[in-house]
């Protein structure tokens, strides 16, 4: 996805992904946090995720974890901030490849925010089903 590199679009920029018409978001993350650059762009790069930094305040943010759907997809970003209120521009890109039903999972991510408190456990997954816990 190539879109704006401000602070604003990474911290309140969200996206949202569906895979087979599923009742509820399958992904839904800010933007930062989804591609491990949560406050701002920075250049990072590691084998699943990618941040560049672009000319002109341009960012392009990769992922290539694999995300297998077999009726439909659906993606969009929405904006939250309170200030920011232009429209998010942003270009996607998706490469297709084929998974047979048998060796796909759906690809998951949970996200939740607030305030810690001393001594009390912080949920950071709560699933059924078989698939990979791929890291926070």
């Amino acid at each position: 996805m190539e879109a704006d590199g401000s602070q604003e679009f990474f911290q309140n920029a969200r996206i949202r992904m569906r895979w087979d018409r599923h009742n509820r978001w399958d992904v839904q993350s800010p933007i930062g946090i989804f591609f491990g650059s949560a406050v701002e762009a920075d250049n990072m790069r590691s084998l699943t995720l990618r941040v560049e930094k672009l000319e002109i305040g341009k960012v392009r943010l990769s992922c290539y974890f694999p995300m297998p759907f077999w009726e439909s997809a659906e993606i969009t970003l929405v904006n939250l901030s309170q200030e920011y209120k232009a429209p998010l521009n942003a270009r996607f890109y998706v490469d297709e490849n084929s998974v047979p039903r048998s060796d796909g999972t759906y690809f998951t991510t949970m996200y939740h925010e607030g305030e810690t408190v001393y001594g009390h456990d912080w949920l950071l997954y709560e699933g059924a089903g078989t698939g990979w816990f791929v890291g926070v």
